[in-house]
C-alpha cells in the first residue's frame, strides 16, 4: 500500500476546510436565490393582480351599450 495515498489528518483537516468553505458559499448562494425567487413571485403576484383588474376594466367596457368611443370620419370603400 501506498503511503501516498493515505489519508493523513492534515489532508483530513485541509479537505474539512474546504468543505466548510464551500458550504458556506452554497449557503449564500441559496439565500441569495431565496430572496430573487420571493421578489420574482411578489412580481407575478403583482402582474396577475393588475391583469384581473384590466380584464375586469375590459369586460365593463363590453357590457356598456355605449362605451364613450365613438368612430368619426372613417367612410367604407374600397382600397385601392
Amino acid at each position: 500500500m501506498n503511503l501516498r495515498n493515505l489519508r493523513t489528518k492534515r489532508k483530513l483537516k485541509k479537505e474539512l476546510e474546504r468543505e466548510r468553505e464551500q458550504n458556506a458559499y452554497n449557503q449564500k448562494l441559496i439565500s441569495t436565490l431565496e430572496a430573487v425567487n420571493q421578489t420574482l413571485n411578489s412580481d407575478v403576484e403583482y402582474h396577475k393582480h393588475e391583469n384581473r383588474e384590466l380584464r375586469t376594466r375590459i369586460a365593463t367596457l363590453f357590457d356598456e351599450p355605449h362605451s364613450g368611443f365613438e368612430c368619426v370620419g372613417v367612410t367604407e370603400g374600397a382600397y385601392d
